[in-house]
């Protein structure tokens, strides 16, 4: 008796329901229907792959050392009470603006663009705040991007050179998406089968015109800046004027703000609660893992901030042990078949949408 399979489908189901609260797969492209982000793109790429998970860590290593940006949080969030409900809330945007059709990126978009509309206050020191600040909104933004990139280039499987990416299929390792995005790995020449030559241009009207590399194939070179890129579009629609299109750029932006973030009360307790992210036990010890190669990852400025420290002997164990697991965490999620939405556990279909209510 084969055991790989029913062990396959176990961990999927597992995984996919901390993601999302479903076993279900989510966010299945619409074949033909424009997507916000280049259907086969650098994001559909990298938001496919299990590296997402140290990613997200990653970012709100990050995002918790502006002073600013974490009144915000610790004021308005329910990361407290419902902390899954926030991760959840989160795929479900990455999920949506990536994979499925416009209309539903767009809606996902208005959403969070409410919830800023009702985020404001003042700081101790006296500065008032809103979501919607440019400088706001710019770190979120480039924090989330570089740490999505960062994971990925650390702990993603690379396209292979001169491959197209999957143009048919979306990704299911992060996001709970629809499809086994094997275009990168270099099954074939041609991702999911389409023909570079027939790509469209998927994006929104009023978007620049593709330029020679977009809808082509995604090199290991041109894939940061092809990401940083495709994510100036999201940017762009959540009110971020000029965003990095360029890994350069991005860590421009990122070490312009090194002058104003700090270690402060709120982000110890982040960085605390991140730490103790409640889970059950098994899927803690996985966590763990996943949290210290998040926190690896980090510039070595960042880290310093933190009250933390990941030494040479920890790094030797974390590394090997955060890409074994999440190949493991990948094939499963790749693999697994779809199982049938149990109406009576109360699985929903794709578009479903959750509240809004801290999505950002």
């Amino acid at each position: 008796m084969n055991l790989a399979p029913a062990l396959r489908d176990r961990l999927a189901w597992a995984i996919r329901t901390v993601l999302s609260g479903s076993g279900t797969r989510k966010f299945a492209p619409t074949p033909g229907a424009a997507t916000l982000l280049p259907s086969g793109g650098a994001a559909w790429l990298v938001h496919a792959e299990a590296s997402m998970m140290v990613g997200g860590i990653r970012a709100l290593l990050l995002q918790s050392l502006h002073p600013v940006a974490m009144q915000g949080v610790g004021e308005h969030s329910d990361f407290r009470s419902d902390p899954l409900g926030r991760l959840r809330r989160t795929v479900f945007f990455l999920g949506t603006t990536t994979y499925c059709p416009l209309a539903e990126a767009e809606a996902a978009l208005e959403a969070v663009r409410r919830v800023h509309l009702g985020v404001s206050g003042i700081t101790p020191d006296g500065r008032r705040y809103r979501a919607g600040d440019a400088d706001l909104l710019a770190w979120v933004h480039a924090t989330e991007v570089d740490s999505f990139l960062e994971a990925y280039l650390r702990y993603g499987r690379r396209p292979r050179r001169g491959t197209a990416p999957a143009a048919s299929h979306g990704g299911d390792a992060a996001t709970g998406s629809d499809g086994d995005r094997r275009g990168g790995g270099g099954q074939d020449s041609e991702g999911g089968g389409m023909p570079a030559a027939d790509r469209t241009d998927s994006r929104p009207p009023g978007a620049p015109p593709m330029n020679a590399t977009e809808g082509a194939a995604v090199s290991p070179a041109d894939l940061p800046d092809r990401y940083v890129a495709e994510m100036a579009t999201v940017a762009e629609r959540l009110g971020i004027d000029e965003p990095p299109r360029s890994q350069a750029e991005l860590l421009a932006v990122i070490n312009g703000f090194r002058p104003a973030v700090a270690a402060t009360d709120l982000s110890r307790e982040a960085t605390h609660f991140l730490r103790a992210f409640p889970l059950s036990p098994v899927a803690r010890l996985a966590y763990r893992v996943l949290f210290w190669a998040a926190f690896d990852s980090l510039p070595p400025w960042a880290q310093a901030l933190h009250d933390l420290r990941c030494g040479p002997l920890r790094r030797l164990g974390v590394r090997p042990t955060a890409r074994t697991m999440l190949r493991l965490m990948g094939w499963a999620l790749r693999d697994a078949p779809d199982p049938e939405p149990d109406e009576s556990s109360g699985d929903t279909a794709a578009t479903a949408t959750p509240r809004t209510s801290g999505a950002s």
